[in-house]
């Protein structure tokens, strides 16, 4: 443990005692990540976060043109949207994980598989509910990408997580 992690450590009371008594010895037997890796991955989260822009715009463009007052059955009309760009997303996810894995020799656990097919969920049921509700195109772009910048930690965190799989011994 590096001082500076120890020093973190020691200032925050319910770490003090495991650092002062015992040592531990921490084993990592999970995939090293590298630079690239990390930034790959939180790269494809954050392209996968901006399809709330796609479908939000979408939508939005629907309603200033008047399509969305002619439309009869509108719950299908959105789910078919929202399956429509939920493949465009599936593709790209497939696609960047084949190029992860030939480039970066990275293998992807499913965990990390299953997180990221559910990205493009979140991402475009906040742009289809901001796509119906805001009434300006700056205002909607904006408002998707502040979403996307609070969102786009999570994704980056999370999908790395189950890379990581240490042991305390």
């Amino acid at each position: 443990m590096s001082e500076g992690t120890k020093n973190y450590l020691l200032q925050r009371p319910q770490f003090t005692h495991k650092i002062n008594v015992a040592k531990e010895i921490v084993l990592y037997t999970g995939h090293i990540l590298d630079a690239k890796i990390q930034f790959a991955v939180s790269e494809l989260n954050f392209m996968l976060l901006m399809a709330s822009i796609l479908i939000g715009l979408s939508v939005f463009e629907e309603r200033r043109l008047h399509i969305w007052d002619r439309i009869v059955n509108k719950r299908k009309f959105v789910l078919v949207k929202f399956f429509a760009h939920y493949v465009f997303s599936a593709v790209m996810i497939v696609f960047n994980l084949i190029l992860f894995a030939i480039i970066f020799d990275m293998q992807t656990p499913l965990k990390s598989i299953l997180i990221l097919l559910s990205m493009p969920i979140v991402s475009m049921l906040f742009g289809i509910l901001i796509g119906l509700i805001v009434q300006n195109r700056a205002m909607l772009s904006n408002t998707i990408l502040m979403i996307v910048m609070f969102m786009g930690f999570f994704g980056g965190a999370l999908s790395l997580s189950p890379y990581c799989q240490i042991q305390n011994l």
